[in-house]
């Protein structure tokens, strides 16, 4: 058996940022809920301006403390 592997050169987060920003299919989902590990501050922003809700969760073995008031959203 051979396999080869490459270095990741495009993060987890970088790769959810790049889909609420450029996916045609993001226009389309008011509601993501990703791993943890694609937690960005600046995704969870973009999401808002695009009224969309991101539902983090903690599979990756960190906590992930969002502030909706910290955002302007007091609604949810």
């Amino acid at each position: 058996m051979q396999s080869s592997y490459r270095e990741n050169t495009h993060s987890d987060a970088a790769f959810g940022e790049s889909f609420i920003q450029n996916d045609p299919h993001a226009t389309q989902i008011k509601t993501l809920a990703p791993d943890g590990v694609y937690y960005r501050q600046s995704t969870l922003e973009q999401a808002k301006g695009k009224d969309q809700e991101l539902n983090l969760s903690n599979m990756a073995g960190r906590k992930v403390y969002i502030s909706l008031a910290r955002l302007g959203n007091n609604s949810r």
